[in-house]
């Protein structure tokens, strides 16, 4: 208890089918540096109406994009 964690996350990239983001991180344990976890998770932008994904709109990615 009381240990202090490090995250990082960012985007790895925008899914093939435009719908979605791949999103990379990593956690270190502060007072050692050491990695204890690194992964990653895909998330989808879903249209709450139909409950499918849709694209993910370019101003959107711009703003993600390096």
């Amino acid at each position: 208890m009381g240990e202090r964690f490090l995250v990082r996350t960012w985007i790895e990239e925008f899914l093939p089918d435009g719908d979605g983001v791949r999103v990379r991180f990593e956690i270190e344990k502060q007072a050692t540096g050491k990695r204890c976890l690194n992964g990653h998770a895909e998330y989808k932008l879903i249209n709450l109406a139909t409950s499918r994904a849709i694209p993910i709109p370019e101003d959107i990615k711009s703003k993600y994009s390096i």
